[in-house]
């Protein structure tokens, strides 16, 4: 889950400022720009630092999910013909 959140907060600074971060800048400027999702982003980069397999990711998996939908929302937004889609 770390490296799905951490990855997708460095696409979202890159699609926003057309430039390349690494992922802590990007996490950080996520946890600022969308405060909604701070608390799960704090947690991905928590995760990273420790390496920490006992992390049990049952209970934050929906908010990863959540999380992933949003930021694929963001990177690319519907357009006209996927609108109609599904």
């Amino acid at each position: 889950q770390a490296y799905a959140i951490l990855t997708l907060c460095r696409a979202l600074y890159t699609c926003r400022h057309g430039a390349q971060v690494s992922k802590r800048q990007a996490a950080l400027w996520a946890i600022e720009t969308y405060p909604q999702w701070a608390s799960l982003i704090t947690q991905a980069l928590a995760w990273r630092i420790a390496l920490d397999d006992a992390v049990d990711p049952a209970p934050t998996m929906p908010q990863t999910t959540d999380f992933v939908q949003f930021a694929v929302a963001q990177i690319a937004p519907a357009s006209p013909t996927r609108q109609g889609a599904g």
